[in-house]
């Protein structure tokens, strides 16, 4: 379901809520790569001053780590690394140098400050629905909870400082302890910021934080007599908006009130209070329209609360329903529906889906193309939960919708993503020439769906034998210059599956476009640029190694990397049978199977878990392990037959390392 939840729904994550109980700064307990990329014991190792002497060269450096492109991976956890060391360092100090705890405050501020940066992550990685729970995607999840973790230990680390009486902080560190504390609605802790920055720094500022920390206390007489008496100075905005906050949301507020103040949250930024500090049960009782759609839109705001968002979007009472509600309302739907398909339901609910084509029936009206867009994507979610014997006539409804939509909207690159989806799951539909069509008319919108093309005629090529998909696509990818990536995946699965006297050639071509597009991601951002993306082409590159017998610069390759790629089953996976290829030591070999059968948990997409699968199990025999290895072929048969009693073929999830490996 990797690439179902990928395509339909592209949404930003929820950022975790702050850490519950007595604070303790350790944030490789938040994101476990970063002591398993280093050995955190050895870092940690020594005085608290020799700690952070080894800490500084990197924290200093913290405005330049970013997650621009796969190849930063690899330095941003060394950096997550150097606050782990820190953390270790000041909490065991006694006294906290001024300098050090300014240096770790700064870090945190910029780990807060990358909250976008990281749903951004988290969407590139496909990693933002419930679907994939390790790998790259585990890694960008923990990731979106580090903006709340470093709020919090801002605050653990800001009351530290603040505790020592007549030292004088830097603007920038009092600055970042305020926006802490609005992060986490702290007015408290905002108030002692304020009263010591106009204590050792006095001017607008404090006295601006200090306002907004008394109406966020809920003292306004006493916040007003702070504010200037005339003009709007711009230190004072946020102040003014907390105070009008606080009047909106004073006893029972009336829909107007209540719509204003989901507003000014939206101007602070900071709509995931809202469920905190808009009572739902009088947004409901109240039935109006429009607050339900701003109500709605505040659980949205930042990230996806899906089934908070569909249980009040089930219970709200304003009519008639407003387009931007509705909209939200199908998204958290389609999500709850998607739930069905990893385990946490037993059986799909079809009750949900009739809701939902009524709602869709409504939006039509008002917002036609995205209505019928959102049609295509629940028709392909019920097409997977029913029964084989109903898919053929839901296939062909399927297929008729598509034509209708791309005959309105043959640029619409969601609609060519859906007819290309529906080809993976078995529909008839002539892809090539919508394709062609849409080359002669749209040429540049091409790039925007070349990896699911790719999918589509390297899942053609493997398992229909049909190569005439992969080398059109070959040819129009290289005329417009993007896409190298998917380039070297169609070019590896044409020479294992073209004429012999054609193979070494264009699996040399395969080749030079996978290490072209490694040194295209040290020149900066680039398409489709992630995680996923490096560590793919890595294990691309290691299998078709291995399959010409150069092992040893397999492993060099799979070493380089191990760090980034830990946590990505398929390059751990290809990096045990390298290990295994080359030791003939029994107990290597055993650390390897324990590496391999560990790399199984961790595959997302099903086809590379079935070759992880027959792969341990040929190892667990040579190795001797008759009746482990006997075990693990009737799983992996077992795991087979259950694909093909859910009517998906193998090649369904078009993992691109794990076909190319299979071709």
């Amino acid at each position: 379901m990797k690439l179902i939840a990928t395509v339909l729904l592209f949404n930003s994550m929820l950022v975790a809520s702050a850490l519950g109980g007595e604070f303790e700064p350790r944030i490789e307990r938040l994101v476990p790569l970063v002591d398993k990329a280093g050995d955190l014991d050895l870092l940690s190792a020594g005085s608290p001053a020799a700690r952070m002497k080894r800490a500084r060269p990197l924290l200093e450096a913290a405005a330049a780590f970013r997650l621009d492109s796969g190849e930063s991976i690899g330095a941003f956890v060394n950096w997550l690394a150097a606050v782990a060391v820190a953390e270790s360092a000041l909490r065991d100090a006694k006294d906290v140098p001024a300098g050090d705890a300014e240096l770790l405050l700064q870090a945190y501020g910029h780990l807060m400050d990358m909250r976008r940066e990281f749903v951004r992550f988290a969407k590139i990685s496909g990693g933002w629905s419930p679907f994939q729970r390790a790998g790259a995607a585990g890694f960008a999840r923990q990731l979106l909870k580090v903006p709340a973790y470093s709020a919090d230990a801002i605050a653990w680390l800001g009351k530290r400082m603040l505790a020592n009486d007549g030292r004088a902080l830097s603007e920038g560190s009092y600055a970042t302890m305020a926006k802490a504390a609005r992060f986490r609605g702290d007015f408290g802790f905002l108030l002692s910021v304020a009263d010591r920055a106009c204590e050792s720094r006095p001017g607008l500022r404090c006295r601006a934080w200090k306002a907004e920390a008394l109406f966020g206390l809920g003292r306004g007489e006493d916040a007003e007599n702070i504010l200037p008496e005339a003009g709007d100075d711009g230190a004072f905005r946020i102040a003014r908006a907390r105070g009008t906050l606080r009047r909106l949301l004073k006893g029972a507020p009336d829909a107007g009130a209540l719509k204003k103040a989901l507003r000014v949250l939206a101007e602070l930024g900071e709509q995931h209070r809202a469920k905190s500090l808009v009572p739902r049960e009088r947004v409901i009782a109240l039935a109006d329209p429009e607050l339900d759609e701003l109500y709605l839109g505040a659980l949205f705001a930042d990230g996806i609360q899906y089934e908070d968002a569909w249980t009040f979007a089930s219970r709200a009472a304003g009519r008639p329903r407003t387009p931007g509600f509705l909209t939200r309302r199908v998204s958290a739907g389609l999500m709850k529906l998607m739930d069905c398909f990893t385990g946490k339901k037993a059986e799909y609910d079809f009750a949900l889906s009739s809701a939902l084509v009524g709602d869709l029936r409504a939006l039509s009206g008002s917002l036609p193309q995205l209505a019928s867009r959102m049609s295509l994507h629940l028709e392909v979610l019920d097409m997977l939960a029913s029964p084989v014997a109903e898919r053929p006539h839901r296939l062909r409804e399927f297929e008729r919708d598509v034509h209708r939509y791309l005959a309105r909207y043959p640029a619409d690159t969601d609609g060519l993503k859906i007819m290309l989806l529906g080809r993976l799951i078995g529909s008839r539909i002539d892809v090539s020439a919508h394709l062609r069509r849409v080359r002669e008319t749209h040429a540049d919108i091409m790039a925007g769906i070349s990896g699911i093309a790719g999918a589509v005629a390297v899942r053609a090529a493997l398992k229909e034998k049909d190569l005439s998909l992969v080398r059109m696509l070959d040819a129009w990818l290289e005329d417009i210059g993007c896409c190298r990536l998917w380039r070297a995946h169609m070019l590896a699965v044409e020479g294992l599956l073209g004429p012999e006297k054609m193979r070494q050639k264009l699996l040399q071509r395969a080749l030079k476009e996978y290490t072209g597009f490694i040194s295209s991601l040290n020149e900066g951002p680039v398409a489709n640029d992630s995680l996923v993306d490096f560590c793919d082409t890595v294990g691309s590159i290691a299998t078709l190694m291995m399959q010409s017998q150069q092992l040893e610069q397999a492993r060099q390759l799979v070493r380089q990397v191990s760090q980034a790629c830990s946590q990505v089953g398929e390059v751990e996976a290809t990096a045990s049978v390298l290990e295994m290829a080359g030791s003939a030591k029994s107990g290597q070999v055993a650390d390897s199977l324990a590496r391999l059968a560990k790399a199984v948990d961790l595959i997302g997409s099903s086809q590379a878990k079935l070759q992880a699968m027959l792969w341990l199990g040929v190892a667990l025999e040579a190795a001797g392990e008759k009746k482990a290895a006997s075990e693990m072929a009737a799983t992996a048969r077992g795991f087979a037959e259950q694909m093909a009693r859910d009517g998906i073929g193998p090649f369904f999830f078009p993992d691109p390392r794990a076909l190319v490996a299979t071709g």
